[in-house]
Protein backbone atom coordinates (compact mmCIF):
# COMPACT_ATOMS: atom_id res chain seq x y z
CA UNK A 1 0.00 0.00 0.00
CA UNK A 2 1.28 3.46 -0.87
CA UNK A 3 2.09 5.60 2.18
CA UNK A 4 0.02 8.43 0.75
CA UNK A 5 -3.12 6.42 -0.03
CA UNK A 6 -4.68 6.87 3.41
CA UNK A 7 -3.42 10.39 4.05
CA UNK A 8 -4.84 13.81 3.34
CA UNK A 9 -2.14 14.26 0.73
CA UNK A 10 -3.24 11.00 -0.89
CA UNK A 11 -6.82 12.24 -1.13
CA UNK A 12 -5.64 15.51 -2.66
CA UNK A 13 -3.48 13.69 -5.22
CA UNK A 14 -6.33 11.29 -5.99
CA UNK A 15 -8.71 14.17 -6.70
CA UNK A 16 -6.33 16.83 -7.96
CA UNK A 17 -7.72 16.95 -11.48
CA UNK A 18 -11.39 16.70 -10.56
CA UNK A 19 -13.88 19.11 -9.12
CA UNK A 20 -13.93 16.94 -5.96
CA UNK A 21 -10.71 18.61 -4.82
CA UNK A 22 -12.55 21.81 -3.90
CA UNK A 23 -15.04 19.83 -1.80
CA UNK A 24 -12.26 17.88 -0.10
CA UNK A 25 -10.28 21.00 0.81
CA UNK A 26 -13.47 22.64 2.07
CA UNK A 27 -14.10 19.56 4.24
CA UNK A 28 -10.63 19.88 5.72
CA UNK A 29 -11.19 23.56 6.43
CA UNK A 30 -14.67 23.08 7.87
CA UNK A 31 -14.10 20.01 10.01
CA UNK A 32 -10.59 18.62 10.28
CA UNK A 33 -11.65 16.45 13.23
CA UNK A 34 -13.65 14.18 10.88
CA UNK A 35 -10.40 13.32 9.10
CA UNK A 36 -8.46 12.99 12.35
CA UNK A 37 -6.08 15.75 11.27
CA UNK A 38 -4.48 17.44 14.25
CA UNK A 39 -1.00 18.08 12.87
CA UNK A 40 0.89 18.31 9.60
CA UNK A 41 2.60 14.99 10.37
CA UNK A 42 -0.81 13.37 10.82
CA UNK A 43 -2.08 14.99 7.60
CA UNK A 44 0.70 13.45 5.51
CA UNK A 45 0.69 10.23 7.56
CA UNK A 46 4.22 10.52 8.89
CA UNK A 47 4.22 9.70 12.57
CA UNK A 48 7.16 8.82 14.75
CA UNK A 49 5.27 7.61 17.76
CA UNK A 50 7.00 4.85 19.69
CA UNK A 51 5.84 2.96 22.74
CA UNK A 52 7.50 0.49 25.06
CA UNK A 53 5.12 -1.54 27.21
CA UNK A 54 2.33 0.85 26.18
CA UNK A 55 4.31 3.85 27.46
CA UNK A 56 5.28 6.66 25.06
CA UNK A 57 8.98 6.63 24.26
CA UNK A 58 11.04 9.26 22.47
CA UNK A 59 14.10 7.64 20.85
CA UNK A 60 17.40 9.51 20.79
CA UNK A 61 18.85 10.72 17.49
CA UNK A 62 21.20 7.74 17.58
CA UNK A 63 18.34 5.28 18.09
CA UNK A 64 16.42 6.87 15.21
CA UNK A 65 19.53 6.63 13.03
CA UNK A 66 19.94 2.96 13.95
CA UNK A 67 16.30 2.21 13.14
CA UNK A 68 16.27 3.94 9.78
CA UNK A 69 19.75 2.86 8.63
CA UNK A 70 19.36 -0.78 9.61
CA UNK A 71 15.84 -0.87 8.19
CA UNK A 72 17.07 0.39 4.83
CA UNK A 73 20.15 -1.83 4.71
CA UNK A 74 18.29 -4.96 5.81
CA UNK A 75 14.95 -4.62 4.01
CA UNK A 76 16.03 -3.15 0.69
CA UNK A 77 18.56 -5.78 -0.35
CA UNK A 78 16.86 -6.12 -3.72
CA UNK A 79 17.94 -2.56 -4.60
CA UNK A 80 20.95 -2.31 -6.90
CA UNK A 81 22.25 1.05 -5.71
CA UNK A 82 22.57 2.52 -2.21
CA UNK A 83 23.37 6.21 -1.62
CA UNK A 84 24.27 6.75 2.02
CA UNK A 85 25.21 10.12 3.49
CA UNK A 86 27.27 10.03 6.69
CA UNK A 87 25.83 6.88 8.25
CA UNK A 88 28.06 7.49 11.27
CA UNK A 89 26.03 10.57 12.33
CA UNK A 90 24.80 10.14 15.91
CA UNK A 91 26.21 6.60 16.10
CA UNK A 92 29.08 5.23 18.15
CA UNK A 93 32.23 3.69 16.68
CA UNK A 94 31.42 0.26 18.11
CA UNK A 95 28.01 0.20 16.45
CA UNK A 96 29.48 1.35 13.14
CA UNK A 97 32.23 -1.26 13.38
CA UNK A 98 30.07 -4.17 14.57
CA UNK A 99 26.85 -3.56 12.65
CA UNK A 100 27.12 -1.11 9.77
CA UNK A 101 30.48 -2.15 8.30
CA UNK A 102 29.42 -5.84 8.07
CA UNK A 103 26.10 -4.83 6.43
CA UNK A 104 27.92 -2.68 3.86
CA UNK A 105 30.40 -5.49 3.18
CA UNK A 106 27.53 -7.96 2.73
CA UNK A 107 25.86 -5.66 0.21
CA UNK A 108 29.17 -5.25 -1.64
CA UNK A 109 29.62 -9.04 -1.81
CA UNK A 110 26.13 -9.16 -3.34
CA UNK A 111 27.44 -6.95 -6.17
CA UNK A 112 25.45 -3.90 -5.05
CA UNK A 113 26.72 -0.42 -5.89
CA UNK A 114 27.21 1.54 -2.69
CA UNK A 115 28.11 5.22 -2.52
CA UNK A 116 28.91 6.41 0.99
CA UNK A 117 29.84 9.94 2.02
CA UNK A 118 31.71 9.50 5.30
CA UNK A 119 34.26 10.91 7.71
CA UNK A 120 34.50 7.61 9.60
CA UNK A 121 37.71 5.61 9.22
CA UNK A 122 35.96 2.29 9.94
CA UNK A 123 33.60 2.80 7.01
CA UNK A 124 36.15 4.36 4.66
CA UNK A 125 38.80 1.69 5.23
CA UNK A 126 37.20 -1.49 6.56
CA UNK A 127 34.70 -1.68 3.69
CA UNK A 128 37.66 -1.83 1.25
CA UNK A 129 36.19 0.62 -1.28
CA UNK A 130 37.15 0.07 -4.90
CA UNK A 131 36.91 3.81 -5.54
CA UNK A 132 37.40 6.76 -3.20
CA UNK A 133 36.61 10.37 -4.01
CA UNK A 134 38.26 13.19 -2.09
CA UNK A 135 37.03 16.77 -2.46
CA UNK A 136 39.55 19.39 -1.33
CA UNK A 137 38.84 23.11 -1.05
CA UNK A 138 41.53 25.76 -0.77
CA UNK A 139 40.75 29.48 -1.18
CA UNK A 140 37.42 28.69 -2.86
CA UNK A 141 39.22 26.41 -5.33
CA UNK A 142 37.80 22.90 -5.43
CA UNK A 143 39.77 19.87 -6.50
CA UNK A 144 38.42 16.37 -6.91
CA UNK A 145 40.65 13.34 -6.54
CA UNK A 146 39.70 9.78 -7.41
CA UNK A 147 41.60 6.63 -6.50
CA UNK A 148 41.76 3.73 -4.08
CA UNK A 149 43.66 2.15 -1.24
CA UNK A 150 45.00 -0.66 -3.38
CA UNK A 151 47.09 1.59 -5.60
CA UNK A 152 47.65 4.25 -2.88
CA UNK A 153 46.89 6.90 -5.52
CA UNK A 154 44.34 9.71 -5.57
CA UNK A 155 44.42 11.33 -9.02
CA UNK A 156 43.24 14.93 -9.57
CA UNK A 157 40.54 14.62 -12.23
CA UNK A 158 41.63 17.90 -13.88
CA UNK A 159 45.41 17.52 -13.84
CA UNK A 160 48.24 15.07 -13.42
CA UNK A 161 48.57 15.86 -9.69
CA UNK A 162 48.48 12.81 -7.46
CA UNK A 163 48.15 12.32 -3.73
CA UNK A 164 48.79 9.32 -1.52
CA UNK A 165 45.52 7.60 -0.58
CA UNK A 166 47.08 6.48 2.72
CA UNK A 167 48.38 9.94 3.67
CA UNK A 168 45.12 11.67 2.80
CA UNK A 169 43.14 9.05 4.70
CA UNK A 170 45.28 9.58 7.79
CA UNK A 171 44.86 13.35 7.41
CA UNK A 172 41.09 13.45 6.87
CA UNK A 173 39.84 10.33 8.64
CA UNK A 174 42.23 10.05 11.57
CA UNK A 175 42.88 13.72 12.38
CA UNK A 176 46.41 13.71 10.99
CA UNK A 177 49.51 11.57 11.39
CA UNK A 178 50.31 12.87 14.88
CA UNK A 179 46.83 12.02 16.20
CA UNK A 180 46.92 8.64 14.44
CA UNK A 181 50.31 7.77 15.96
CA UNK A 182 49.33 9.05 19.41
CA UNK A 183 46.31 6.75 19.47
CA UNK A 184 48.49 3.90 18.26
CA UNK A 185 50.97 4.51 21.09
CA UNK A 186 48.19 4.63 23.67
CA UNK A 187 46.78 1.31 22.52
CA UNK A 188 50.11 -0.51 22.77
Amino acid sequence: MNLLENSGVGKIIENISSNKIVDFIKTIKDDSSKLNINSLKNFISINRDFTINDNPYKPSKGELAILSLQHDLLTKKDYDIFLIDEPEANLGSTYINDEIVPLLNELARSKKKIVVATHDANIAIRTRPSCSILKVVNNDQYKTYIGNMFTDILQDINSTNKLSWKNESIKYLEGGKEAFEERSDLYE
